[in-house]
Parts: C-alpha cells; sequence; structure tokens
C-alpha cells in the first residue's frame, strides 16, 4: 500500500511539473463538472434577465402607442416632433401620467408641458 501511495504522489508530482513547463492549468474533473454547472446556471440567469428586460421594454413600447392613439383620437394627426418626444420617453410610469392626462379629459397643453417635462429629466 506504501509503495501506491508513494507511486502517486511521484505521478502527481511529475503531473504538476509537466503541466507547469508547457503552461497546461491542469483541472479535475469537479473542477471541469463545476465550471460545466457555472456556465449552464449563468446561461439560465441570463435567459430569465432577457425576458424580463425584453418583457418590460414591450410595455413601453405598448404605452407609448395607446398614448399615441388616445392623442391621435382627440387632436387628429399627431406632429412628428411630438412623436420623438414620446419615443425618448422610456419609463413607463411618466407613460401611464401622460395617458392618465388624455383619457381624463386634461387640456392638450398640460400633456404637452408634460411632455416636454419628461423629455428633459429623460436627457439630463
Amino acid at each position: 500500500m506504501l509503495t501506491e501511495q508513494r507511486f502517486a504522489v511521484r505521478y502527481h508530482e511529475t503531473m504538476v511539473r509537466f503541466e507547469e513547463e508547457r503552461e497546461m492549468p491542469h483541472m479535475t474533473t469537479a473542477e471541469r463538472n463545476g465550471m460545466k454547472k457555472g456556465v449552464v446556471i449563468g446561461r439560465d440567469e441570463g435567459v430569465v434577465i432577457g425576458r424580463e428586460e425584453g418583457e418590460a421594454a414591450g410595455r413601453v413600447k405598448e404605452a407609448a402607442a395607446s398614448v399615441i392613439e388616445i392623442l391621435e383620437a382627440r387632436q387628429g394627426e399627431v406632429s412628428a416632433q411630438t412623436a420623438a418626444r414620446l419615443a425618448q420617453v422610456t419609463d413607463l410610469d411618466h407613460l401611464r401620467q401622460l395617458r392618465r392626462l388624455l383619457v381624463t379629459g386634461a387640456p392638450i397643453e398640460d400633456f404637452h408641458a408634460h411632455l416636454a417635462r419628461v423629455t428633459v429629466e429623460a436627457t439630463s
């Protein structure tokens, strides 16, 4: 048994020297499996985060479209400037506030003033 242990130690030392001379880092099976598992976990987390970000972007896009639709219903054609300003608004709460102004019958001037404030905040 002692000979086997000496052989194992000598083999390990020889392999370590061999790998160091050739700059070959040695990975155990456990390390390799751990890395694979880490990659899988990272990929799964990335998918979840990507899905959440995509859903959030979709909600913002839908809210902006509803603001434009309501604005068109109230005043007719929406100017390119107003559409461009609305496209700058990426905060869902701001878009909901703008939509609320339109559906509650607030003056269009109030809507445009709020939109101007929101887009100024977004660019600063």
